[in-house]
């Protein structure tokens, strides 16, 4: 691939470097940690602030909540969120990449699979939280906990609950589940805008970008559609990253340095700047920075300091990252509430920042055992499902053409006198 004079060597069909792919899956992993880490910092509160996420770093009272709020920057959710939905442009891009049908067969097919990659875990992890209602609804407010982890949980569920968090129409069963409609939603338009990307060329991007932005700031109510913007990032980072992986390591920076700019942008909009993740503006700048993140990870030359995102526990994490979101929050609930409800003064004698890094590391711990499971019984069958029916409408929709060419040309051949 040559593009804007940039050109790369020793690369797969997808123009990565090898073994490139795989640090996305590693990306997603620590996007899942962010969100996880993020989370169990939220939990007790510290410096008896009611929410710590939204205070201004000059307006912070203590030293505990400085350092919580510091490690809130490293370990932030809202970023992660959008990394997320870059990293999901990027793969599912390459996968309608290698469709082999029609367009309403391939269409269909994508849509078929995004559903059975979806569904199942989440229904599961929906059926997890109805099995846990009786214990971990709680109609009284903890003196310890925060704002935030108060508001989880406070009422009970019905069937009807389970049927709308199903639907997506309500996401209090499981709170992280608002970004399952973003993605179902994206799943209706990727097809079309990868069509877009791979017929036109690179400037083209551009005005779709420029597109897709106005279309996030005007249709403001319709939160779903703002964030389609972040996808399409990532769909055109196969044409893109290699000319930004070499302008980040060619500017007078260098590459490392330009890697922790990227990162640093990336982590600090929310935080230092501002800006509303809710926004058009935050959505653009944090998918924006994501973008060159991935770009210099998958599309880069090695760098000592990186071999770190080739860790095979990274690398484990960002396979099961899926299970890992879907259900972490749960499993911080529950050991949540049991620290809570240990008597004596003992808990309330311990620094809330401790409790929250005590509480981090054994959620993660157990949902990634948790989402080991989830991931090899529910989501693997499931996928290899949706796979299967996906090929057999691919399939369906070629013999249609085949028969359809066929009656063409049988028809073309009884019109056709005979010499």
């Amino acid at each position: 691939m040559q593009f804007l004079g940039w050109t790369g060597g020793s690369k797969d069909s997808t123009g990565a470097k090898s073994g490139g792919l795989d640090r996305v899956t590693t990306l997603r992993g620590i996007a899942a940690l962010m969100v996880a880490v993020g989370h169990s910092l939220l939990v007790f509160s510290v410096d008896n602030l009611p929410t710590l996420r939204t205070v201004p770093f000059a307006e912070v009272p203590g030293v505990e909540s400085l350092v919580t709020k510091a490690l809130l920057v490293l370990f932030n959710g809202n970023s992660a969120v959008t990394l997320f939905f870059v990293i999901s442009g990027f793969v599912l891009g390459l996968s309608l990449d290698r469709g082999k049908g029609g367009f309403i067969s391939n269409y269909m097919g994508f849509v078929l699979r995004r559903v059975f990659r979806i569904y199942p875990a989440l229904i599961v992890s929906l059926l997890l939280v109805g099995a846990l209602m009786p214990w971990i609804v709680s109609l009284d407010e903890s003196v310890l906990g925060s704002e935030w982890f108060n508001s989880l949980y406070r009422t009970p569920f019905e069937i009807a609950d389970l049927w709308n968090n199903v639907l997506l129409v309500s996401t209090d069963m499981n709170p992280i589940s608002w970004t399952l409609r973003i993605e179902l939603v994206a799943a209706l338009f990727l097809p079309l805008l990868h069509v877009f990307t791979r017929k036109t060329g690179p400037w083209y991007d551009v005005v779709m970008l420029v597109g897709l932005v106005w279309i996030s700031s005007e249709y403001t109510r319709a939160d779903s559609l703002k964030w389609i913007v972040a996808f399409y990032f990532g769909i055109i980072l196969p044409r893109w990253g290699g000319w930004i992986e070499c302008l980040a390591r060619t500017s007078p920076m260098g590459g490392s340095a330009s890697i922790l700019v990227a990162i640093a942008t990336f982590l600090t909009a929310t935080p230092f700047w501002g800006i509303n993740l809710r926004d058009t503006t935050g959505i653009v700048y944090e998918a924006a920075s994501a973008s060159v993140v991935i770009a210099c990870f998958v599309y880069g030359k090695e760098l000592q300091w990186c071999h770190w995102i080739d860790l095979r526990w990274l690398r484990l994490v960002g396979r099961v990252s899926y299970s890992f979101y879907l259900i972490h929050l749960v499993v911080l609930y529950c050991l949540a509430r049991a620290i809570i409800q240990i008597p004596g003064t003992w808990v309330a004698g311990i620094p809330p920042l401790v409790l929250n890094v005590l509480l981090a590391g054994l959620s993660i711990s157990a949902a990634i055992v948790l989402a080991r499971y989830l991931f090899l019984w529910v989501e693997t069958p499931f996928m290899l499902l949706g796979k299967q029916i996906s090929l057999r409408l691919v399939r369906l929709g070629s013999l249609a053409r085949l028969c359809r060419s066929e009656d063409d040309w049988y028809r073309h051949a009884k019109n056709t006198p005979s010499t």
